[in-house]
């Protein structure tokens, strides 16, 4: 009989402690749920704030904006890579026959000419008028192979003459403006392009 007690004791604690730990799976089930349910409707607010970046429009103006990023880049390679030792592009605006007004490439970067190189003439390198520079021909000069970008401009002082020399192609492109107070005389090729002016 003391055993038979023994073995319905020795049940009933083993049954308590199985109530027990169940109460504590329970429990612990519980906070996960609730746990998984609060991450839920986190998730739920991160996709309501994301998912509309992704609509069509905001994709076709990232994809615009990456293209954009993509044909500047490229053509500031195929820049870097197209220029040649000698070539001039203006800095700003001045006197054609001013030092200042210019930058000349040395083989590695733009730099303001020194005294020995000089300001541009027919015998440099590709010359480029930039926008918005106006650059002035105020004492006579010979030029050659001369590029006016749009919005940039070449004004031709009373009394003196810009000679455009023959050389290889176009002599004198004008997609900005040429105005001519002076004497332009051209022995080359000049072209004024759409939206190019010669006044």
């Amino acid at each position: 009989m003391a055993l038979f007690l023994k073995r319905v004791g020795d049940r009933t604690i083993l049954m308590k402690n199985i109530l027990i730990n169940s109460k504590l799976i329970q429990s612990t089930i519980g906070k996960f749920l609730r746990s998984f349910s609060s991450m839920k409707i986190q998730i739920s607010k991160i996709n309501k704030s994301i998912m509309p970046l992704f609509n069509k429009s905001n994709m076709n103006a990232i994809f615009t904006k990456s293209r954009v990023l993509f044909i500047v880049l490229i053509f500031s390679v195929i820049s870097s890579f197209s220029q040649a030792t000698g070539d001039y592009r203006s800095a700003g605006s001045g006197n054609w026959g001013t030092l200042a007004t210019w930058q000349r490439f040395n083989g590695t970067s733009w730099a303001t000419p020194t005294a020995g190189e000089g300001t541009p003439i027919n015998t440099s390198g590709v010359i480029t008028i930039q926008s918005p520079h106006i650059v002035t021909v105020a004492a006579n000069v010979s030029t050659d192979q001369t590029t006016i970008n749009l919005g940039g401009q070449i004004t031709v002082n009373t009394g003196f003459t810009l000679t455009i020399a023959n050389g290889t192609g176009t002599d004198l492109t004008v997609d900005g403006i040429i105005s001519n107070a002076g004497t332009i005389t051209t022995t080359g090729a000049m072209a004024v392009n759409s939206g190019g002016v010669y006044k």
